[in-house]
């Protein structure tokens, strides 16, 4: 069988976009058109569909906070530069704000179970809110 190789070049693994997403400091223009990568800011990236992604709006309706690829990203309803609220290596997922927009709750998976995690919408004060031997999964 044969196989196109002239893409390979642009598949990226996982760890690879992690490592790019790292290196850029942000994933600029999210849910926009793609755009062609500036050498000084690094790539652009664009998401139109997510498998087992997530996001909640902000109450006032101005931000999006998603979850993509095992971080939570900041943006701009509209679109635009994404800001990384969490670190990589947390995995979190089903993003909700709280009522009032302080915080943010979120599952995590750190030390062998999930727990409920919070972190303010600037991606300061992230802190572990559940501990125990039980998964504590989708916070609302």
């Amino acid at each position: 069988m044969d196989r196109d190789r002239s893409n390979d070049a642009l598949r990226l693994s996982r760890r690879q976009l992690l490592a790019a997403a790292g290196a850029a400091g942000a994933v600029p223009a999210v849910g926009t058109a793609p755009t062609a990568a500036d050498p000084r800011t690094g790539p652009t990236l664009s998401f139109t569909l997510a498998t087992n992604g997530s996001a909640t709006l902000a109450p006032a309706g101005d931000r999006l906070i998603a979850e993509i690829q095992n971080v939570l990203w900041s943006l701009p309803r509209t679109g635009g530069t994404a800001v990384p609220l969490t670190p990589a290596d947390l995995e979190p997922n089903r993003p909700v704000y709280a009522l009032d927009g302080k915080l943010v709750a979120f599952c995590a998976y750190r030390g062998g179970g999930f727990h409920i995690w919070t972190v303010r919408p600037d991606g300061s004060d992230v802190r572990q809110r559940t501990d125990g031997p039980w998964d504590d999964r989708g916070p609302a």
